[in-house]
């Protein structure tokens, strides 16, 4: 292996031109908590000078995606605009260092991301997303300039990848309630499911077309109970599983625990006792739920289910979770019971 870059600062995204001579990557400059500015370099890819062609403010993005335009004499990328609210897909000449934006963002809508031209360079790729998680695959013509939905899905996407004839995008998300790869025809209007996994994400077609590589994450977090009595004591397992488990709440009398896990494939509530027996679930969502947060009520009759796809009430009695009209993923109950306290962001800021 070859080092290319020796500077401190978090260099990632390497990402090679259509003519193999050189790298295109980002680096991280900034120390700030929440938003880190960042900076695109390019250098030869057998090693050298480094040459800085934009800085950028990714937004809540760690790193902007980017991809080279085919004759190697530009690259796309993704940023936050404060003009437009919403992070948009932009252009940079590596020649003049003149930055234009590639596509019109619609109004009220998070943004456009991950930028991915096709193998024959006419269409770039890209997630459009009218809410943070959820989006769906449009593409650019290069040269008409016309914009095309691909599919209709308002789903995660974990990443796709070009087809060699650039008539197929393969995409990885979760549309019938697991974890998938998809094929979706730029001419057809179905998505052909191609295999199922856990968690599969950022799927890579071989340049000859005819390998594809795909990564499965397997992310395993546990509940577990602190003495604040004496903190130095062993913590106690309260739930476990090969998948996420989160958001543990205690009810006020202090005998149940409600807590969010993924362990069934899609994200659902479960309910134990406060020891860890007696695991149940008590919701059943078969679409594409993530990261389900949720609250006791103060009367422990009610539960708040917080969501990307929305946010629900449940009955502890039973039944089925009722959704509400309630659109921040940061949201409590009031201290009696009547209403929430909820943040909500100015438009799609």
């Amino acid at each position: 292996p070859v080092r290319l870059t020796t500077n401190p600062l978090v260099d990632n995204r390497p990402e090679w031109s259509p003519d193999g001579n050189f790298i295109a990557f980002v680096r991280t400059i900034g120390n700030a908590a929440d938003v880190k500015p960042t900076e695109i370099y390019i250098i030869p890819a057998l090693g050298g000078r480094e040459q800085k062609i934009v800085g950028c403010d990714p937004g809540l993005n760690e790193d902007p995606s980017i991809s080279w335009s085919p004759d190697c004499k530009s690259i796309f990328f993704t940023a936050w605009s404060a003009q437009d609210r919403g992070f948009v897909i932009l252009k940079v000449s590596l020649e003049t260092r003149r930055v234009e934006q590639a596509v019109t963002l619609p109004h009220v809508t998070w943004g456009d991301q991950s930028p991915e031209i096709s193998p024959n360079g006419k269409y770039v790729a890209f997630i459009q997303r009218p809410v943070a998680l959820r989006g769906d695959l449009y593409i650019k013509g290069l040269d008409d300039n016309e914009v095309k939905r691909i599919t209709n899905i308002a789903t995660k996407i974990d990443g796709f990848s070009w087809g060699k004839d650039s008539r197929a995008i393969f995409v990885a998300c979760n549309i019938d309630g697991g974890s998938a790869l998809w094929k979706a025809d730029l001419y057809g209007s179905t998505l052909e499911k191609i295999m199922a996994g856990i968690n599969i994400n950022n799927p890579s077609v071989s340049v000859t077309g005819n390998r594809l590589v795909y990564a499965e994450t397997i992310e395993n977090s546990n509940i577990q109970e602190i003495d604040l009595h004496n903190p130095k004591k062993k913590t106690r397992l309260i739930s476990s599983s090969f998948f996420n488990n989160a958001y543990p709440d205690i009810s006020p009398d202090g005998k149940k625990i409600i807590f969010s896990s993924n362990r069934i494939g899609t994200y659902n509530v479960w309910m134990c006792d406060n020891d860890g027996q007696n695991q149940t679930p008590l919701t059943f969502f078969n679409n594409n739920v993530y990261d389900a947060g949720c609250k006791w009520s103060p009367d422990e009759s009610e539960i708040l289910i917080i969501s990307d796809h929305g946010s629900y009430l449940l009955n502890v009695s039973g039944g089925a979770p009722q959704q509400i009209d309630l659109k921040s993923e940061f949201t409590t109950w009031s201290h009696d019971g009547t209403g929430f306290y909820s943040i909500k962001y100015p438009e799609n800021n």
